[in-house]
């Protein structure tokens, strides 16, 4: 469902080095299930992982996943070895070029595993000042 030229932006909790740890034969650690705590709800655990990332947990009620509808955008949070470790809006370049401006709430965990401030929503926008695209995370809360 990925298939069509996108772009990844990725938050990570975790430091480079840390990351430079996780390979690609680490099929148990990609695929240990997160406590159900750290499971948005109506999201799922994907198998497998990707080195240097980790594994997908995707979001059941966008359109792509749920057969709804084509990918344009979305937003995954990301584990490894039974812990979030980032966060992901992903959009579509077919999608892009329709210039958009959205603010997108993000479906929580109950707890992201570790304390600190954590996004409510990610925002994907087309800026015709310098005809730029902007994505990031807002409305942070101490969680």
């Amino acid at each position: 469902m990925y298939d069509v030229p996108h772009f990844d932006i990725h938050f990570y909790f975790i430091s480079e080095a840390e990351r430079n740890l996780i390979g690609p034969y680490d099929t148990m650690e990609f695929n240990r299930p997160l406590p159900a705590v750290q499971l948005p709800e109506m999201y799922i655990e994907t198998p497998g992982g990707v080195p240097r990332m980790g594994a997908h947990v995707v979001d059941a009620i966008s359109p792509e996943v749920n057969g709804t509808g084509p990918f344009t955008h979305t937003f995954i949070f990301g584990k490894y070895n039974g812990q979030l470790n980032f966060l992901e809006p992903m959009a579509a370049e077919s999608w892009l070029r329709t210039f958009p401006d959205v603010y997108v709430p993000i479906r929580q965990p109950q707890t992201y595993g570790l304390s600190g401030y954590f996004p409510e929503a990610y925002v994907i926008q087309f800026a015709e000042e310098d005809r730029s695209f902007r994505v990031g995370l807002r409305d942070f809360v101490l969680r």
